[in-house]
């Protein structure tokens, strides 16, 4: 008995050492990737991607600073072997359609334009948009601080409609609907009629005294002499909402850029901290601000995201677990 009981001990021992032997590695975590492209604010995006950078360990981010458009062409079609991807801005039809691209390979893209399309098919794409006409309305109170209590009339240039620039034009309207401002315009500026500089030329033509300038998202990026700009020195303000080039022609005090671009570009650095803090590639649930709806699984809230885009009153949208509530 005794002897059995220690070929019995010997055998589990053996069994024992063997398996210990025999066990795999622990698994190494996954590789990742990420891309972050920035157009606006290129500063602090930066410093926000090299802070996620540094809390996910084991991720490699390749970050595009200041990208122009055909740049940022270019990072996206490189990110089609990549993890996920965030981009600031979609400023061309070329820039729209590289993105759509990576959607449909299923590669999570998060994008704070307001005028990105709903991808559909790729459950994990996420929309981060303004309400656009509260943001017009934003931009129109910025005026009028800048004018000042004796008011006057403002002449709002804009480019081709679409619905962001008809949302951010129906917020700067109804503001402006007040004793002491009136609005001219607003003046559509077209590529194929002279742009910006022939817009300013027709309502110059038509005003003889104009307080202030807002011009939505021009299209030309104007330098030197030939800047349409130049010509708005007499106005007591010159707001801009996205081209900023050749601003130095015009007195700085007059020329204010306003936040739409500002607070797209403050979401993306909220968002990549985010990201950082849940040791994630992808924002599940983040916050909803008053002014800012963000939305996951894109393809089942295409409707919410047309409304936001024609400027209706926000409808925040929260995650499912009350605990992530913030």
């Amino acid at each position: 008995m005794r002897f059995l009981a220690c070929v019995s001990a010997m055998v589990m021992l053996v069994v024992a050492v063997g398996c210990q032997q025999k066990q795999p590695p622990a698994p190494k975590p996954e590789a990742k990737s990420f891309v972050v492209i920035t157009r606006y604010a290129p500063n602090e995006v930066t410093a926000a991607a090299e802070s996620m950078k540094a809390k996910l360990e084991g991720t490699s981010i390749k970050i595009v600073s200041g990208a122009t458009a055909e740049e940022q062409v270019a990072a996206l079609t490189e990110a089609a072997a990549s993890d996920g991807v965030a981009i600031d801005a979609i400023p061309t039809p070329e820039v729209a359609a590289a993105m759509a691209a990576l959607a449909a390979k299923k590669i999570p893209v998060v994008t704070f334009y307001s005028d990105c399309p709903p991808v559909a098919g790729n459950g994990r794409n996420t929309f981060i948009g303004a309400d656009l006409a509260y943001v017009g309305r934003k931009i129109a109170a910025t005026m009028v601080e800048k004018i000042g209590p004796d008011g006057g009339l403002v002449a709002v240039i804009s480019a081709p409609e679409t619905p962001a620039q008809l949302a951010l034009e129906k917020g700067i309207v109804q503001f402006l609907d007040q004793p002491k401002f009136s609005v001219k315009g607003p003046e559509r500026a077209n590529a194929s009629e002279g742009g910006v500089q022939a817009a300013i030329d027709k309502v110059m033509a038509e005003e003889s005294s104009i307080a202030g300038w807002i011009l939505i998202n021009p299209a030309a990026e104007p330098t030197g002499e030939s800047n349409p700009l130049a010509k708005l020195g007499a106005a007591r303000a010159v707001l801009l909402t996205g081209t900023v080039a050749g601003m130095k022609v015009v007195d700085e005090n007059k020329v204010v850029v306003a936040p739409q671009m500002a607070a797209m570009a403050q979401m993306a650095v909220r968002v990549l901290d985010d990201m950082a803090r849940r040791k994630t590639l992808f924002p599940e649930v983040m916050t909803v601000d008053p002014d800012v709806v963000i939305l996951s699984n894109m393809e089942k809230m295409t409707e919410k995201v047309k409304s936001i885009q024609s400027g209706a009153t926000l409808v925040p949208v929260y995650p499912d677990n009350p605990k992530d509530r913030r």
